[in-house]
């Protein structure tokens, strides 16, 4: 069972962008249950393609008379391409070593 933090209530809607919102207090929360690839039902064909046009720089509206899929449904996929990509260079992230590089204490005066 997933306790809401603010209320403890156990209950939740679940909304179409794939987070939860409690039924008491109306906090949304993004658990992640499924891997952000499967989240929407396009085929795994356009979901290949659609990256690769994302790589190439194409613009979502310049995609609707060539993917069989709404302006809509090809935007909310190119976010979930710029959000693998952020998870991807936050987990690259070197962690901060804690070493000071300069001596604040010397003044050069």
């Amino acid at each position: 069972m997933r306790y809401c933090p603010r209320c403890n209530n156990t209950s939740w809607w679940s909304l179409s962008t794939g987070q939860k919102q409690c039924k008491q207090c109306d906090l949304r929360r993004y658990f992640k249950t499924k891997r952000l690839f499967d989240l929407t039902r396009i085929s795994f064909y356009w979901k290949w393609r659609l990256i690769e046009f994302f790589a190439l720089g194409v613009p979502a509206y310049r995609l609707r008379f060539q993917v069989p899929y709404s302006l809509k449904t090809i935007r909310k996929w190119y976010r979930i391409i710029r959000i693998v990509i952020y998870d991807q260079t936050v987990k690259e992230l070197n962690q901060l070593s804690g070493v000071i590089e300069m001596d604040e204490n010397h003044v050069w005066w």
